[in-house]
């Protein structure tokens, strides 16, 4: 009997590779074969109502029966593609989609390849090095007429990026107001957005006609224009426009605030109206600065929302908040063009800020700064606790220890010690004998965020002025243990975090007086 010249794989690829193209066309899309294949089975071009998109891709069809191909708990369609392939694909200007194709059931999912390699890097970086690997296809993503309008979605947003580079896209459109209190208000409305350059949205009757592109409106399959539910949103205008200003003020009772450097950048820009920001800057008040040509006016608003901010850019806040209330002249300087601006805010009109509150944010910004981690202020009112741990924590990221809180009298501790350690402190005593001992680590819970400051210690001195008798008999008693137990008055106790200790040798001293 002759060998059999087409294998039963071969024939099975080549049925499901006219399923596919009988699937497709039935859609509405022309699948040809590449010829020669070198990796990619069919060119696929997108038609809608037999109109050609201008959208086409390459599909690699594998052919799969029941129950011979891998699908996970989730659903998800894992299939074996070669890496070699992937790195041709990798490189194609035009998309490339797989399409596992189940012959039994005439039915089949699809992938994109761009989207799995980046899947795979994310995953798996070391893939590359590989002869094979596993691609994933979507249990959703299916060749049903929602997975292929879906698969078009996808393929517009590969594509268009690169055809606005190199294709015109041209927009027009009439706009009709009827002669009735309502259009004549719409007119108006529109053409003060238009003056200020913020958002309009224009729908029905004055919307009366818009073409686009004929291009774009192919690649996206965008109906014809409809004036019932057509709906034009206009603006807001922006451009890249930058007029860094500097503020000054002069306030009423003799004191002075100053905000060097104020980024304002364009936002909105009409014909008679330009709207300037500083949203984007760090480390400063945010506001807006309203230039009116029409009213040959300007209109500066600075911004004192809740914060959220961290605490330097919450002191400014309430520095310029308190001058505010103090009151008194301003300028604004226009840094690269010259100009000034200048008002006066009347004083009295909101309350000052309270100097406990602009300390506790000296300290904040200080501990900032040391730690080099973000502090952000809960709420304008701040708490007993975050009150009680900036003071705390102020004083380990600037002295590096911290005082136990006490009476008139520090008491007495209980200490375990070696006979020579014994001596040793009968021998200093009369200038101030100390000890120490680590404490476990303590992260401090510093406006919502857990800081840890490394190890502790406790640092103790010794009461110069204790009764000595019996400290001094124990240490010369030869028949004294290798450890004793004793009982030792306080002179003083701070708990160190070496770690933040002064680096210099000039710590502050804890003798006891």
């Amino acid at each position: 009997m002759p060998e059999r010249r087409l294998s039963m794989q071969l024939q099975q690829e080549e049925v499901s590779r006219n399923q596919v193209a009988a699937r497709l066309s039935e859609y509405g899309w022309i699948c040809g074969r590449v010829d020669p294949d070198l990796g990619e089975d069919d060119l696929v071009r997108i038609y809608d109502d037999g109109h050609w998109s201008g959208l086409s891709f390459y599909a690699q069809v594998k052919s799969v029966t029941t129950g011979t191909h891998k699908v996970l708990r989730d659903g998800t369609i894992s299939q074996v593609i070669e890496v070699k392939d992937l790195f041709q694909w990798e490189r194609s200007a035009v998309p490339v989609v797989l399409v596992v194709w189940n012959v039994d059931t005439n039915s089949g999912h699809w992938g994109e390849v761009a989207k799995e390699i980046r899947r795979l890097d994310s995953a798996k970086p070391s893939w590359r090095t590989q002869t094979t690997v596993r691609c994933h296809l979507g249990s959703e993503d299916l060749l049903s007429d929602d997975g292929l309008a879906e698969l078009r979605r996808r393929i517009v947003d590969h594509c268009l990026p690169g055809m606005l580079k190199t294709k015109p896209l041209e927009i027009r459109v009439e706009l009709s107001f009827p002669d009735t209190a309502e259009g004549r208000s719409e007119r108006e409305a529109f053409l003060e957005a238009q003056a200020t350059g913020a958002q309009y949205e224009l729908h029905g009757p004055a919307l009366s006609a818009a073409e686009i592109s004929s291009w774009y409106k192919a690649v996206t399959g965008m109906p014809d224009y409809d004036p019932e539910q057509g709906k034009l949103v206009l603006g807001p205008s922006v451009s890249d426009y930058r007029a860094p200003m500097r503020f000054d003020m002069d306030c009423l009772d003799g004191s002075s605030y100053s905000i060097p450097y104020i980024d304002y950048r364009a936002v909105q820009v009409g014909s008679e109206e330009a709207t300037l920001s500083n949203l984007h800057q760090v480390g400063v008040p945010k506001g807006r600065f309203v230039l009116s040509r029409r009213r040959k006016e300007f209109d500066w608003k600075p911004d004192f929302s809740s914060p959220g901010v961290d605490v330097v850019e919450s002191r400014e806040i309430l520095r310029l908040l308190d001058s505010m209330a103090v009151g008194g002249a301003f300028i604004l300087t226009m840094l690269e063009l010259g100009g000034r601006f200048e008002g006066v805010i009347a004083g009295g009109q909101i309350e000052r800020v309270e100097s406990d509150m602009m300390r506790l944010l000296d300290a904040a910004c200080t501990i900032q700064r040391a730690i080099g981690q973000q502090l952000r202020l809960p709420s304008w009112e701040l708490s007993g606790e975050d009150i009680a741990a900036i003071r705390r924590v102020e004083l380990i990221v600037t002295q590096g220890f911290l005082s136990p809180r006490t009476d008139d009298t520090l008491g007495t501790v209980d200490i375990t010690v070696t006979v020579q350690g014994l001596k040793r402190i009968v021998r200093d005593l009369p200038n101030g004998a100390f000890f120490t001992k680590p404490m476990p680590p303590e992260p401090i819970m510093l406006l919502g965020r857990s800081i840890d400051f490394g190890p502790r210690r406790m640092h103790v001195v010794i009461d110069p002025d204790q009764d000595t008798s019996t400290l001094q008999a124990m240490a010369e008693d030869s028949s004294t243990a290798v450890e004793v137990c004793i009982t030792l008055d306080v002179a003083a106790a701070r708990i160190e975090y070496p770690d933040w200790l002064p680096r210099s040798g000039d710590a502050p001293s804890l003798r006891a007086p």
